[in-house]
């Protein structure tokens, strides 16, 4: 399992795909692109759990899968409200601030980038 854990492209690239499709979705909702958004969150779980687990030293680490955890049902919140012809507004919000920290915590994180 070194492949998940070498470095974290394939992580980023899961879930920069995943922001893509979810764009992809809300503008034009379809079943597939939905689908193939699924299999890009099941990418991001994986390779952020093997991550998770390799290089856990603190409760920063935790903080951030759970927020990124959160970011992914709220993904599936707005596009099914989305779906249904729902207002998706608290979740779209929600949804902005959870993706907004997992990125905080991705960069400041040992494994990301040095930004701050």
């Amino acid at each position: 399992m070194d492949f998940l854990t070498s470095s974290t492209h394939l992580h980023i690239t899961s879930w920069v795909v995943m922001l893509v499709l979810f764009f992809v979705a809300l503008a034009k909702y379809s079943k597939g692109v939905h689908m193939a958004l699924r299999v890009f969150y099941i990418f991001a779980i994986v390779s952020g759990g093997a991550l998770f687990l390799e290089y856990r030293s603190g409760f920063e680490y935790d903080i951030k899968f759970t927020f990124a955890i959160l970011t992914i049902g709220m993904m599936e919140m707005v596009l099914g409200k989305k779906q249904k012809g729902k207002p998706a507004g608290v979740f779209m919000a929600l949804l902005v601030v959870f993706a907004l920290v997992t990125i905080f915590y991705g960069l400041k994180l040992p494994m990301g980038m040095d930004f701050f």
